[in-house]
């Protein structure tokens, strides 16, 4: 019983570090200005393909976002663009919402597309 015990607390200790948990290391790159404009410029235009009415779309400025490197270990070294946008819904309402959008700039697929991926902030 106590071996068992003893087994049973070994792993349970050990499971992180062999399965390789660390804390996020942030990138070694500095986001430049480019990169930036970059990131926000196809964050708008993946956006604009995605709303109902994206000609109703008002975008919260490129100074006024926030554009960061993402340190998170699933989307490291994409850049982080959080901005607001107010457009209107299905039913013509105008709503404000806040996005995140992730944006791999330094892996481009070609032809100026990029690898995004953004998600609506719920309240």
């Amino acid at each position: 019983m106590k071996i068992m015990l003893l087994a049973l607390t070994s792993i349970l200790v050990g499971a992180p570090a062999m399965m390789g948990a660390k804390k996020p290391k942030p990138p070694g790159h500095v986001l430049t200005p480019e990169e930036a404009h970059i990131a926000y410029s196809v964050s708008v235009n993946h956006l604009m393909d995605v709303l109902k009415a994206p000609s109703t779309a008002h975008f919260q400025s490129f100074e006024e976002s926030t554009i960061t490197w993402n340190t998170h270990w699933l989307l490291r070294n994409q850049v982080q663009v959080e901005f607001l946008v107010d457009a209107q819904n299905s039913f013509g309402a105008m709503l404000r919402s806040r996005y995140a959008c992730y944006v791999d700039v330094l892996k481009p697929l070609g032809n100026g597309r990029y690898r995004v991926l953004c998600n609506e902030y719920k309240r």
